[in-house]
């Protein structure tokens, strides 16, 4: 907001509560961007608006495309080629001296001791002005010390190895019982005068089928021979059969 002291004087309220003087005859600001740039400022622009001028009106004129052209009047005049040259006595110049150095060749310039230097790839060493990135301490959500993660927590690490002994018991003991439901038991021969699933009819049927298979052939009685093999016995019992 400008508020006119006299004809060349203005002070400029801002709305953040800073305030600037504005001299219209030296082209002058107390933010000293009109000094440095030759440019009016925005505090400038406002008072030279108040003012019902044109703020282009008060730039320098260096930045005028009078004073460019007027930079670039003058002309560079060619020149002639070698073979115009004047001749002279002296002796002409010479290259200087090439010769390859036993090192590896640098492809840096040589720096200013007091220029700064450029940065480049870091370089392994230390640097005693840098400081050392601080990061803060690791703890861990498990057990509540510091100094270690989730990850490295030894409790963790126990209560993990007391599951897996756990479930491989477990897991043991589910195909124990697995295996014995699988074993499969040995079947009982029927006994007479037990009750059967099966019909009494079917029973007797296969009675009189092994009584007639008896009275056709007779089995031999295998005698109790001291000295001779089972394989002997039968083979002597059968032969007396036969002569009988």
């Amino acid at each position: 907001m400008p508020i006119k002291c006299d004809d060349r004087h203005y002070q400029i309220n801002c709305y953040d509560g800073s305030q600037f003087t504005v001299d219209f005859e030296k082209k002058i600001c107390s933010c000293r961007v009109w000094d440095l740039g030759d440019i009016p400022c925005k505090h400038a622009c406002s008072a030279i608006i108040a003012q019902k001028l044109v703020p282009v009106d008060f730039v320098d004129s260096c930045y005028s495309q009078e004073y460019y052209r007027n930079v670039y009047r003058g002309s560079i005049l060619g020149t002639n080629g070698p073979s115009l040259w004047r001749q002279t006595l002296f002796v002409p110049p010479l290259p200087p001296n090439f010769g390859r150095g036993a090192s590896r060749p640098l492809k840096a310039r040589r720096r200013d001791q007091e220029e700064p230097k450029k940065k480049g790839k870091k370089r392994r060493g230390k640097q005693p002005m840098k400081m050392k990135r601080q990061q803060p301490t690791v703890r861990c959500k498990k057990c509540g010390m510091a100094g270690h993660n989730v990850r490295s927590c030894e409790k963790r690490k126990e209560k993990e190895m007391n599951t897996l002994t756990k479930t491989k018991l477990e897991r043991k003991r589910v195909k124990a019982a697995t295996d014995r439901g699988k074993r499969k038991r040995p079947k009982k021969a029927p006994q007479l005068g037990q009750n059967n699933p099966h019909n009494h009819e079917e029973e007797d049927e296969e009675l009189q089928s092994l009584c007639e298979l008896i009275d056709e052939y007779e089995i031999p009685k295998v005698s109790n021979q001291p000295g001779s093999t089972p394989y002997q016995q039968l083979q002597s019992s059968m032969q007396s059969r036969d002569e009988n």
